[in-house]
């Protein structure tokens, strides 16, 4: 899975929650939580992944 198009949609995520992730480890960690949960889940989108890693991670820091 190709991570700079994930970067770039978790960053566009945290736009609209107003927010950025704290560290590079961070976005290291929800790249690697959304490749695992879209190879995991054949009937989850990328963008779905994105979004439900995002919201996650805001809600519960």
């Amino acid at each position: 899975m190709n991570e700079k198009l994930i970067k770039k949609m978790i960053t566009k995520s945290f736009q609209q929650y107003q927010c950025t992730p704290t560290s590079q480890e961070d976005y290291e960690t929800l790249i690697e939580r959304i490749q695992n949960m879209f190879s995991n889940h054949a009937e989850i989108d990328l963008y779905e992944a994105v979004e439900d890693v995002v919201y996650e991670y805001i809600t519960l820091s």
